[in-house]
Parts: structure tokens; sequence; C-alpha cells
């Protein structure tokens, strides 16, 4: 799991947990 900060829409700031895919996306 990595844990990215980033900002939605409303500019707020999200902390995001991605899991890595074997297709090697990113998922919120």
């Amino acid at each position: 799991m990595i844990e990215v900060v980033c900002n939605d829409r409303l500019g707020k700031k999200v902390r995001v947990k991605l899991r890595m895919t074997p297709s090697g996306t990113l998922r919120s």
C-alpha cells in the first residue's frame, strides 16, 4: 500500500491509499 496526499476537486488535501495492481495502474 502506498499513501499519497493529493488535492481533490474542492482543493482539500486528501490522503489516498493506492494499491499496485498487476497491470501497474493505481486506484484509489
